[in-house]
């Protein structure tokens, strides 16, 4: 729940403290914003999915945008916990699928908090350390896929759609430009 309380801060640290672009004159902004980022994503109509269906993604900025889709991967990581935590409670599961469950447990903990140091990284406007924060966090699936050894079908689609809103905000963080990246707030000297 600490982890959770800490990205919603942060979130919020963010639509205070990078302004919105969106108002700038010839700057695409709403629906047309949404399909431009969603069109390097990836996943187009995964990326359209989520977007679209944020209410707040119409006013949002490139950075903000990006924002929603780490927020959506770091629920599925916060679901994928969850699932974990009740599959582990199946005792008919063999002992090295349960240490298997619980090293996935502890990878997808570690990938929340590197989702969070993402958003952080955005705030200050360093999309280059947020990339690295987006790569180590995609590497939790590979990591727990291999932990499960042969029974990685457990979770195997949970961990595909996290892989997806990983590969995902990691795309769009790496298309922002630099005026959006930029944009956030300059430590004081």
């Amino acid at each position: 729940m600490k982890c959770i309380t800490k990205f919603f801060f942060l979130w919020a640290m963010c639509l205070v403290f990078v302004p919105s672009q969106i108002g700038a004159e010839g700057e695409a902004k709403g629906k047309e914003l949404i399909d431009k980022v969603c069109q390097g994503s990836g996943v187009k109509d995964l990326c359209l999915s989520i977007l679209s269906s944020d209410p707040g993604s119409q006013e949002e900025n490139e950075n903000g945008l990006a924002m929603i889709v780490l927020s959506t991967a770091n629920k599925n990581a916060t679901d994928i916990i969850r699932h974990i935590k009740l599959l582990e409670t199946n005792d008919s599961l063999a002992p090295m699928v349960q240490q298997g469950l619980a090293d996935c447990r502890d990878t997808y903990q570690d990938a929340e908090d590197q989702l969070e140091d993402a958003v952080a990284s955005l705030v200050e406007g360093n999309t280059k350390d947020a990339q690295k924060w987006l790569q180590a966090a995609l590497a939790a699936s590979d990591t727990c896929e291999d932990s499960l050894k042969g029974n990685e079908n457990i979770l195997l689609e949970k961990t595909e759609a996290f892989r997806q809103l990983c590969s995902m905000s990691l795309s769009i963080v790496k298309n922002l430009p630099a005026a959006a990246a930029a944009s956030a707030p300059a430590e004081a000297n």
